[in-house]
């Protein structure tokens, strides 16, 4: 990971900042762009046209990335863009049948690349107003095609981009596959999209942890075969993990019939509190109907969760090929004690961590005294959240 980051260290600023690919295919139709044109002596106009949109609006795009709070949905912003000035380009090579072919190639190549399918027609869509802009704007007339040098550098920077298409691909599907050993898939192809893991840096933030910690599994392991171990284990983290990640969260570790994940790292989220207590909520509600399950073959299993929140220390750690996303700090620590204290079916949750939350449903604990922690700490076992506006709010924002 850190020779690939010394890797990117010593490209361009502005390859950096964004996808080297995309960066690779605006150069390539400038050169397009240039063989097709120079031949025919286009207007000052048409030349200002193809240097502005060239070379101005690529740097607009990548710092409008880099400074956007969602760098995803701005580089989604972006490709379309691109591609309504690929339609404008089409138009300004007067619609010749090679070079528009090849423009189109490029823009369904970028959409599909970043978004898949669906980002590969709205981008379509988007090419076909940039060229019914072009033709209001440069009232361009229609020439069937270009010359044989035009034709030859257009099918070349095609097969080039290609190549290095599939190459880029290849490498990514690598890193990506590396980046889902510790993160959420969002979060792996946000990472990956944005050209750069500076998102996983180290850094100071607040975040809000939750604990969960299974009670009588030790009893359970004992007695169930392996595999029975084995299958219940497989169900309880795909329900923790399925309800973290769908409110936002990012699921730090699995330890045994231990689970700890955190909201608000490595992308920030709004409402981080409320969309924990809202995860936790929702896995001990989905527990009961596992528990009765396990129950049916005569094992008694129970659920305990903490919840707290404050600054933490998060970034990558390991070695190797070892690497793991964690969260450090006090925080953590106050989780897995509110985790311990937490008898079955309960969600015992520190102050700061619900003073943010509005009236919820909570059960207040007193001041308690934590091993590790100076002063005592309100704790309150919260039953629900205020009706429904928390769960709608969280399932409109969270970034899928």
């Amino acid at each position: 990971m850190k020779s690939a980051e010394k890797g990117r260290a010593r490209l361009p600023w502005f390859v950096r900042m964004t996808n080297p690919l995309r960066v690779l295919g605006w150069a390539l139709v400038c050169l397009m762009m240039v063989a097709c044109l120079y031949p025919r002596d286009p207007s000052p106009l048409v030349w200002l046209w193809v240097v502005g949109w060239s070379l101005c609006w690529p740097v607009l795009a990548i710092l409008h990335t880099r400074w956007a709070d969602d760098p995803r949905r701005a580089g989604y912003r972006n490709i379309l863009v691109d591609s309504a000035g690929f339609g404008v380009f089409a138009v300004v090579v007067s619609g010749s049948l090679i070079p528009a072919t090849s423009l189109l190639f490029f823009q369904l190549f970028n959409s599909a690349a970043v978004g898949g399918a669906a980002s590969a027609l709205r981008g379509f869509v988007a090419f076909v107003l940039g060229a019914v802009l072009g033709v209001l704007v440069l009232d361009a007339s229609f020439v069937a095609d270009v010359g044989p040098f035009a034709a030859w550098v257009c099918m070349l920077c095609m097969v080039l981009y290609v190549i290095v298409g599939i190459t880029w691909f290849y490498r990514g599907n690598r890193q990506l596959i590396r980046l889902r050993n510790y993160l959420p898939d969002r979060v792996a192809k946000m990472v990956l999209n944005s050209g750069s893991e500076e998102l996983l840096q180290p850094r100071r933030a607040r975040v809000t942890v939750c604990a969960f910690d299974l009670r009588g599994f030790t009893a359970f392991s004992d007695a169930a075969d392996p595999e029975q171990v084995i299958a219940l284990l497989r169900d309880y983290y795909a329900m923790v993990g399925t309800a973290v990640e769908d409110c936002g969260g990012t699921v730090e570790r699995f330890a045994g019939d231990g689970m700890v994940a955190f909201f608000n790292a490595p992308e920030a989220v709004p409402d981080a509190e409320a969309r924990a207590l809202h995860a936790a909520l929702r896995v001990q509600s989905g527990f009961r109907s596992l528990r009765q399950t396990w129950l049916s073959r005569g094992h008694d299993l129970g659920l305990g969760i903490g919840v707290a929140s404050g600054e933490a220390t998060v970034g990558t750690i390991g070695f190797g090929d070892q690497w793991q996303y964690a969260a450090i700090g006090t925080v953590t620590n106050l989780s897995a004690r509110l985790c311990a204290m937490a008898a079955d079916g309960e969600v015992l949750v520190s102050g700061d961590a619900l003073a943010t939350v509005g009236d919820a449903d909570a059960e207040d604990r007193g001041e308690q005294s934590i091993r590790g922690l100076g002063e005592p700490v309100p704790v309150f076992n919260v039953r629900g959240l205020p009706g429904d506006s928390a769960q709608q709010l969280i399932a409109k924002s969270v970034i899928r």
